[in-house]
Formats: C-alpha cells, sequence, structure tokens
C-alpha cells in the first residue's frame, strides 16, 4: 500500500515551481516566511523567505536537469 506524504500538493507546487523556472511570486506562497534552508553548499543554514528564495533561484539557474523524489 502506498502512502502518500502529507503535503503533497505543496511539494508538488515547489517541483512545478523549479521545473517553470523558480519564479518569486510562486515560491513566495509555496515557502513560510521564516523558512531555513541547510544546504551542503554552506556551513551556516539561511533562515528567511527572501534569502531562501535568492538561494533556490541561484540553484535553479544552474541545474535545470533536477529530479525530485518522494
Amino acid at each position: 500500500m502506498t502512502t502518500f506524504a502529507q503535503h503533497r500538493a505543496t511539494v508538488e507546487s515547489f517541483v512545478d515551481c523549479m521545473h517553470g523556472g523558480a519564479d518569486t511570486d510562486t515560491l513566495t506562497h509555496v515557502l513560510a516566511e521564516n523558512v531555513v534552508l541547510i544546504s551542503p553548499l554552506s556551513d551556516e543554514p539561511l533562515t528567511g523567505r527572501d534569502a531562501v528564495t535568492e538561494a533556490i533561484q541561484g540553484v535553479a539557474a544552474v541545474a535545470t536537469d533536477l529530479t525530485y523524489k518522494e
């Protein structure tokens, strides 16, 4: 039996946003204001919607063939 993620619609919105170019308006609606991004690319986590949006858009600009798995 398959169990789907509790926040599947939000995850699908995020993936669609990433595949669509990671536009700021969509990310603003998907990410919490106090979101924290722990990245393997930095020693310190990024905190806040603006900082995380900027980082995600940077990744989306260079990594155009990302795959997301549940």
